[in-house]
Protein backbone atom coordinates (compact mmCIF):
# COMPACT_ATOMS: atom_id res chain seq x y z
CA UNK A 1 0.00 0.00 0.00
CA UNK A 2 0.87 3.95 -0.88
CA UNK A 3 -0.31 7.34 0.29
CA UNK A 4 -0.15 10.58 -0.88
CA UNK A 5 -0.61 13.60 0.97
CA UNK A 6 -0.72 17.27 -0.97
CA UNK A 7 0.23 20.02 0.75
CA UNK A 8 -1.42 22.85 0.47
CA UNK A 9 -0.92 26.61 1.02
CA UNK A 10 -4.25 27.02 2.55
CA UNK A 11 -5.72 27.61 5.92
CA UNK A 12 -8.88 24.82 6.49
CA UNK A 13 -9.31 26.32 9.72
CA UNK A 14 -10.50 29.22 7.89
CA UNK A 15 -12.73 27.41 4.81
CA UNK A 16 -9.63 27.19 3.28
CA UNK A 17 -8.37 30.13 2.64
CA UNK A 18 -5.23 30.19 0.49
CA UNK A 19 -2.03 31.49 1.91
CA UNK A 20 0.56 33.65 0.38
CA UNK A 21 4.20 34.74 1.47
CA UNK A 22 7.85 33.98 1.96
CA UNK A 23 8.81 30.41 2.64
CA UNK A 24 11.64 31.24 5.96
CA UNK A 25 12.27 27.85 6.32
CA UNK A 26 11.53 24.34 5.27
CA UNK A 27 11.99 21.08 7.30
CA UNK A 28 11.07 17.87 4.97
CA UNK A 29 10.68 14.29 6.16
CA UNK A 30 13.53 11.78 4.99
CA UNK A 31 13.82 8.33 5.78
CA UNK A 32 13.32 4.77 4.54
CA UNK A 33 9.83 4.33 2.59
CA UNK A 34 8.97 8.32 2.54
CA UNK A 35 9.51 9.92 -0.11
CA UNK A 36 8.97 13.80 -0.98
CA UNK A 37 8.15 15.35 -4.09
CA UNK A 38 8.73 19.17 -3.71
CA UNK A 39 10.46 22.18 -5.12
CA UNK A 40 10.33 23.74 -1.71
CA UNK A 41 12.97 25.79 -0.70
CA UNK A 42 13.88 28.77 1.84
CA UNK A 43 13.20 32.42 0.60
CA UNK A 44 10.38 30.78 -2.08
CA UNK A 45 8.12 33.07 -2.70
CA UNK A 46 4.11 31.95 -2.57
CA UNK A 47 2.17 34.15 -4.66
CA UNK A 48 -1.55 34.44 -5.62
CA UNK A 49 -0.94 33.85 -9.21
CA UNK A 50 -0.86 29.68 -8.78
CA UNK A 51 -1.91 26.73 -7.72
CA UNK A 52 -1.75 26.52 -3.97
CA UNK A 53 0.16 23.21 -3.87
CA UNK A 54 3.58 22.85 -2.51
CA UNK A 55 4.45 18.98 -2.28
CA UNK A 56 3.77 15.49 -2.01
CA UNK A 57 4.60 13.75 0.98
CA UNK A 58 4.34 9.88 0.01
CA UNK A 59 5.07 6.41 2.08
CA UNK A 60 4.29 3.10 1.52
CA UNK A 61 3.80 -0.15 3.70
CA UNK A 62 2.62 -3.46 3.54
CA UNK A 63 -0.81 -3.18 4.63
CA UNK A 64 -2.96 0.65 4.45
CA UNK A 65 -2.59 1.10 8.46
CA UNK A 66 1.19 0.99 8.18
CA UNK A 67 1.20 3.54 5.10
CA UNK A 68 -0.74 5.74 6.86
CA UNK A 69 1.22 5.13 10.19
CA UNK A 70 4.11 6.11 8.18
CA UNK A 71 2.85 8.93 6.40
CA UNK A 72 1.45 10.71 9.78
CA UNK A 73 5.29 10.81 11.04
CA UNK A 74 6.23 11.86 8.37
CA UNK A 75 3.39 14.71 8.25
CA UNK A 76 4.86 15.37 11.80
CA UNK A 77 8.05 16.03 10.72
CA UNK A 78 7.35 18.46 8.17
CA UNK A 79 7.82 22.13 8.64
CA UNK A 80 6.61 24.79 6.47
CA UNK A 81 6.75 27.99 7.68
CA UNK A 82 6.03 31.54 5.93
CA UNK A 83 2.95 30.49 5.07
CA UNK A 84 -0.21 28.72 6.53
CA UNK A 85 -0.40 25.16 5.15
CA UNK A 86 -2.90 21.70 5.84
CA UNK A 87 -0.23 19.88 7.44
CA UNK A 88 -2.35 19.29 11.18
CA UNK A 89 -5.38 19.21 8.69
CA UNK A 90 -3.74 16.08 7.28
CA UNK A 91 -2.76 14.83 10.10
CA UNK A 92 -6.17 14.69 11.75
CA UNK A 93 -8.18 13.50 8.61
CA UNK A 94 -5.83 10.55 8.09
CA UNK A 95 -6.24 9.62 11.89
CA UNK A 96 -9.95 9.24 11.44
CA UNK A 97 -11.83 6.03 11.64
CA UNK A 98 -13.35 6.43 8.54
CA UNK A 99 -10.69 7.04 6.87
CA UNK A 100 -8.42 4.64 7.89
CA UNK A 101 -10.85 2.12 7.06
CA UNK A 102 -10.93 3.17 3.27
CA UNK A 103 -14.54 4.66 4.31
CA UNK A 104 -14.52 7.49 1.55
CA UNK A 105 -17.43 8.92 -0.05
CA UNK A 106 -17.36 12.57 -1.85
CA UNK A 107 -19.47 14.11 0.72
CA UNK A 108 -16.91 12.86 4.32
CA UNK A 109 -14.79 16.36 4.52
CA UNK A 110 -18.15 18.02 5.16
CA UNK A 111 -19.35 15.75 7.77
CA UNK A 112 -15.46 15.66 9.70
CA UNK A 113 -14.82 19.08 9.28
CA UNK A 114 -17.06 20.18 12.10
CA UNK A 115 -15.17 17.35 14.51
CA UNK A 116 -12.12 18.28 13.95
CA UNK A 117 -10.20 20.33 16.16
CA UNK A 118 -7.65 22.44 15.32
CA UNK A 119 -4.66 23.57 17.77
CA UNK A 120 -4.88 27.04 19.04
CA UNK A 121 -2.04 29.07 20.60
CA UNK A 122 -1.31 28.58 24.36
CA UNK A 123 -0.35 30.92 26.64
CA UNK A 124 3.21 29.39 26.55
CA UNK A 125 3.07 30.00 23.03
CA UNK A 126 2.49 33.84 23.62
CA UNK A 127 5.36 33.44 26.38
CA UNK A 128 7.69 32.21 23.96
CA UNK A 129 6.79 34.93 21.20
CA UNK A 130 7.09 37.54 23.38
CA UNK A 131 10.44 36.37 24.95
CA UNK A 132 11.39 36.53 20.41
CA UNK A 133 10.03 40.05 19.98
CA UNK A 134 11.99 41.22 22.90
CA UNK A 135 14.96 39.74 22.15
CA UNK A 136 14.27 41.22 18.35
CA UNK A 137 13.74 44.69 19.36
CA UNK A 138 16.08 47.26 17.33
CA UNK A 139 17.78 49.17 19.54
CA UNK A 140 19.23 51.82 17.16
CA UNK A 141 19.44 55.44 18.00
CA UNK A 142 20.46 55.69 21.29
CA UNK A 143 18.18 55.23 24.96
CA UNK A 144 15.46 57.45 24.25
CA UNK A 145 14.46 55.60 21.27
CA UNK A 146 14.86 51.81 22.11
CA UNK A 147 10.92 51.63 22.72
CA UNK A 148 11.31 48.78 25.43
CA UNK A 149 10.50 50.68 28.42
CA UNK A 150 14.56 50.84 29.82
CA UNK A 151 15.00 53.73 32.75
CA UNK A 152 17.76 53.59 35.54
CA UNK A 153 16.80 51.70 38.93
CA UNK A 154 14.51 49.10 38.66
CA UNK A 155 13.51 47.21 35.44
CA UNK A 156 10.18 47.75 34.39
CA UNK A 157 7.77 44.92 32.33
CA UNK A 158 7.15 46.15 29.16
CA UNK A 159 3.61 46.30 27.42
CA UNK A 160 3.37 43.77 24.41
CA UNK A 161 0.53 43.32 22.52
CA UNK A 162 0.55 40.30 20.11
CA UNK A 163 -2.00 40.04 17.23
CA UNK A 164 -2.76 35.91 16.50
CA UNK A 165 -5.71 35.47 13.24
CA UNK A 166 -7.22 39.29 13.34
CA UNK A 167 -7.05 39.13 17.50
CA UNK A 168 -5.07 41.08 19.85
CA UNK A 169 -3.58 39.58 22.96
CA UNK A 170 -1.58 42.12 25.70
CA UNK A 171 0.41 41.21 28.23
CA UNK A 172 3.33 42.04 30.11
CA UNK A 173 7.34 40.87 29.93
CA UNK A 174 10.45 41.60 31.40
CA UNK A 175 13.82 40.48 29.93
CA UNK A 176 17.22 40.13 32.43
CA UNK A 177 20.07 39.01 30.08
CA UNK A 178 19.06 35.63 27.96
CA UNK A 179 15.79 35.21 30.21
CA UNK A 180 12.48 36.46 30.05
CA UNK A 181 9.52 37.05 32.61
CA UNK A 182 6.03 37.26 30.71
CA UNK A 183 2.92 37.75 32.44
CA UNK A 184 -0.39 35.88 30.18
CA UNK A 185 -3.87 36.19 32.04
CA UNK A 186 -2.41 36.34 35.11
CA UNK A 187 0.38 33.72 34.89
CA UNK A 188 3.65 33.87 35.20
CA UNK A 189 6.13 32.45 32.58
CA UNK A 190 9.80 32.32 32.67
CA UNK A 191 11.74 31.76 29.41
CA UNK A 192 15.48 31.03 28.31
CA UNK A 193 17.94 29.44 26.26
CA UNK A 194 18.73 25.70 26.74
CA UNK A 195 21.94 24.24 26.81
CA UNK A 196 20.68 22.47 23.55
CA UNK A 197 19.95 25.30 22.12
CA UNK A 198 16.31 24.99 22.00
CA UNK A 199 13.97 27.24 24.38
CA UNK A 200 12.53 26.19 27.62
CA UNK A 201 9.30 27.60 29.37
CA UNK A 202 9.19 27.24 32.60
CA UNK A 203 11.52 24.18 32.85
CA UNK A 204 9.78 22.82 29.96
CA UNK A 205 11.71 22.23 26.67
CA UNK A 206 9.89 23.23 23.51
CA UNK A 207 10.56 21.34 20.40
CA UNK A 208 9.28 23.75 17.92
CA UNK A 209 10.23 25.35 14.60
CA UNK A 210 11.29 28.89 14.75
CA UNK A 211 11.50 31.82 12.35
CA UNK A 212 11.14 35.34 12.76
CA UNK A 213 9.87 37.42 9.19
CA UNK A 214 11.79 40.56 8.09
CA UNK A 215 8.38 42.58 9.24
CA UNK A 216 8.36 41.02 12.66
CA UNK A 217 6.14 37.85 12.40
CA UNK A 218 6.81 35.08 14.81
CA UNK A 219 6.42 31.85 13.24
CA UNK A 220 6.03 28.40 15.49
CA UNK A 221 5.58 24.72 14.26
CA UNK A 222 5.11 21.64 16.28
CA UNK A 223 4.08 18.25 15.23
CA UNK A 224 2.50 19.88 11.97
CA UNK A 225 0.89 22.82 13.34
CA UNK A 226 1.90 26.29 12.75
CA UNK A 227 1.01 30.10 13.63
CA UNK A 228 1.81 33.23 13.05
CA UNK A 229 2.00 35.61 15.69
CA UNK A 230 2.92 39.53 15.16
CA UNK A 231 3.76 41.42 17.42
CA UNK A 232 2.26 45.12 17.38
CA UNK A 233 4.01 48.18 18.10
CA UNK A 234 2.77 50.58 19.79
CA UNK A 235 1.86 53.02 17.00
CA UNK A 236 0.12 50.16 15.45
CA UNK A 237 -1.43 49.28 18.59
CA UNK A 238 -2.92 52.73 18.95
CA UNK A 239 -4.23 52.78 15.28
CA UNK A 240 -6.98 49.30 16.07
CA UNK A 241 -7.62 51.40 19.65
CA UNK A 242 -8.50 54.67 17.91
CA UNK A 243 -10.30 52.91 14.62
CA UNK A 244 -12.55 51.17 17.38
CA UNK A 245 -13.51 53.99 19.03
CA UNK A 246 -15.25 54.94 15.93
CA UNK A 247 -17.90 52.35 16.41
CA UNK A 248 -20.47 51.10 19.46
CA UNK A 249 -18.97 48.64 21.29
CA UNK A 250 -20.13 44.66 20.53
CA UNK A 251 -20.79 46.21 16.39
CA UNK A 252 -19.43 44.78 13.52
CA UNK A 253 -16.53 46.45 11.43
CA UNK A 254 -18.20 48.12 8.38
CA UNK A 255 -15.16 47.44 7.08
CA UNK A 256 -15.17 44.68 4.29
CA UNK A 257 -10.98 43.60 3.63
CA UNK A 258 -9.68 40.96 1.13
CA UNK A 259 -8.21 38.13 3.36
CA UNK A 260 -5.62 37.43 0.54
CA UNK A 261 -3.68 39.50 -2.80
CA UNK A 262 -5.75 38.23 -5.56
CA UNK A 263 -7.54 39.59 -9.00
CA UNK A 264 -11.63 41.07 -8.81
CA UNK A 265 -13.23 38.98 -11.34
CA UNK A 266 -17.02 40.06 -10.74
CA UNK A 267 -18.69 43.02 -8.91
CA UNK A 268 -22.11 42.31 -8.31
CA UNK A 269 -22.89 45.92 -6.45
CA UNK A 270 -22.94 49.67 -6.99
CA UNK A 271 -21.92 52.11 -4.86
CA UNK A 272 -24.82 53.39 -2.55
CA UNK A 273 -26.86 50.18 -3.23
CA UNK A 274 -28.73 48.67 -0.19
CA UNK A 275 -27.62 45.37 0.48
CA UNK A 276 -27.95 42.73 3.60
CA UNK A 277 -25.96 40.91 6.15
CA UNK A 278 -24.46 37.99 3.73
CA UNK A 279 -25.12 39.07 0.39
CA UNK A 280 -22.15 39.15 -2.28
CA UNK A 281 -20.43 42.56 -2.92
CA UNK A 282 -17.59 41.30 -5.54
CA UNK A 283 -15.29 38.32 -5.93
CA UNK A 284 -11.98 37.75 -5.67
CA UNK A 285 -9.57 35.10 -7.35
CA UNK A 286 -6.55 33.62 -6.05
CA UNK A 287 -4.80 30.79 -6.35
CA UNK A 288 -7.35 29.17 -9.09
CA UNK A 289 -9.93 30.03 -6.51
CA UNK A 290 -13.11 32.18 -6.42
CA UNK A 291 -13.58 33.99 -2.82
CA UNK A 292 -17.06 35.81 -2.16
CA UNK A 293 -16.12 39.32 0.18
CA UNK A 294 -19.56 39.76 1.47
CA UNK A 295 -21.65 42.66 3.65
CA UNK A 296 -21.43 42.38 7.49
CA UNK A 297 -24.86 43.73 7.98
CA UNK A 298 -27.78 45.46 6.43
CA UNK A 299 -27.14 48.76 5.22
CA UNK A 300 -26.06 51.23 1.99
CA UNK A 301 -22.48 50.13 0.98
CA UNK A 302 -20.28 52.42 -0.36
CA UNK A 303 -17.77 50.38 -2.71
CA UNK A 304 -13.99 51.14 -3.96
CA UNK A 305 -13.06 52.18 -7.35
CA UNK A 306 -13.07 48.62 -7.96
CA UNK A 307 -13.42 47.24 -11.68
CA UNK A 308 -13.26 43.89 -13.00
CA UNK A 309 -9.62 42.88 -13.39
CA UNK A 310 -8.35 44.86 -10.92
CA UNK A 311 -5.52 43.48 -8.23
CA UNK A 312 -5.90 43.80 -4.73
CA UNK A 313 -3.84 43.70 -1.77
CA UNK A 314 -3.76 41.14 1.65
CA UNK A 315 -6.30 43.82 3.90
CA UNK A 316 -7.34 46.02 1.48
CA UNK A 317 -10.99 47.75 1.80
CA UNK A 318 -13.17 46.46 -0.86
CA UNK A 319 -15.91 48.19 0.74
CA UNK A 320 -17.77 49.86 3.77
CA UNK A 321 -21.43 49.08 4.85
CA UNK A 322 -23.34 52.46 6.81
CA UNK A 323 -25.99 50.67 8.90
CA UNK A 324 -29.25 52.77 8.21
CA UNK A 325 -31.31 53.42 11.41
CA UNK A 326 -35.20 52.30 10.20
CA UNK A 327 -37.64 54.99 9.56
CA UNK A 328 -40.65 55.38 11.37
CA UNK A 329 -42.17 55.27 8.01
CA UNK A 330 -40.73 52.40 6.93
CA UNK A 331 -41.99 50.14 10.30
CA UNK A 332 -44.68 47.75 9.08
CA UNK A 333 -47.45 48.13 12.02
CA UNK A 334 -49.03 44.26 12.33
CA UNK A 335 -52.74 43.89 11.79
CA UNK A 336 -54.71 42.47 14.10
CA UNK A 337 -58.23 41.28 13.12
CA UNK A 338 -61.25 40.87 16.11
CA UNK A 339 -64.08 38.25 16.29
CA UNK A 340 -67.29 39.51 16.96
CA UNK A 341 -69.07 37.02 19.01
CA UNK A 342 -72.94 36.83 18.51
Amino acid sequence: HAVEARLYAEDPAHDFLPSIGTILHVQEPTGEHVRVDSSLRNGLEISAHYDPMLAKVITWGADRAEALTRLDRALSQTVVLGVLTNIEYLRLLINDQDVAAGKLDTNLIGRKMAQMHFRSVDDSDLALAAHLALGTREHTGGTWHRGDGWRLGTPVDSALYMEIDGHVVSLRARSTGAETTVLVDGNEFTVLPSTSGAISVNGVIRPVGISIAPDGTIWLSRDGWATAIHPLSRREHLARELAAMDRDAGTLSPEVRSPMPGTVIAVQISDGQKVVAGQVLASIEAMKMEHQMLSPSDGIVHMSHLKVGDLVKANQIIATVKIVEAEANDTEIPQIELEHSA
